[in-house]
């Protein structure tokens, strides 16, 4: 289990996001799946994870998926520390909307195409188009703390369970 929690009225000026690596090695296999659950926080900010993380060509790169306690889900991809849009911020029909909810967040892949399931059931399909194009092993934690956040009386705590070869710890 990972957490991720602050109350830190410095974050709350302007939009901050956190990224945990795991480990270089996580996703050797063409997925990963974790479970999220935002405990407290703005509706607004994200959280989730980052894989396919390493360095080509010199670049930083990884992709990501974000989901939102409203029942949002974003697709991006980020080089070099600027985060590029891949699917914007759209309804994820099965997401458990509301603080305190559960959501199980899966992608796999092969060398063309990613699968994003929502709560076990496929939701979208996507591609990394343009170069560089991400293809380390590395994987991790994400979480936004926006400037909606009402520190210190409501910290962003965010929960995260990892699956290992698909099996529930």
């Amino acid at each position: 289990m990972i957490h991720f929690l602050t109350n830190d009225k410095k974050y709350s000026e302007k939009n901050h996001t956190f990224w945990r690596r795991l480990s270089a090695d996580q996703t050797p296999s063409g997925s990963i799946k974790m479970d999220l659950l935002k405990e407290s926080g703005h509706r607004s900010g994200g959280y989730g994870f980052f894989f396919r993380e390493g360095k080509v060509n010199g670049s930083e790169c990884m992709l990501t998926v974000l989901v939102q306690t409203g029942g949002m889900y974003a697709i991006g991809k980020v080089v070099d520390g600027k985060y590029e849009e891949i699917t914007a911020w759209k309804i994820g029909n099965t997401l458990r909307q509301g603080i305190g909810m559960w959501n199980t967040v899966e992608v796999s892949w092969d060398d063309e195409e990613y699968v994003l399931f929502l709560n076990g059931v496929e939701i979208d399909r996507f591609r990394d188009m343009y170069e560089p194009r991400c293809s380390g092993n590395g994987s991790g934690a994400a979480a936004v703390v926006t400037r909606q956040e009402q520190f210190p009386n409501n910290p962003v705590y965010v929960r995260y369970r990892k699956y290992e070869n698909y099996e529930i710890p």
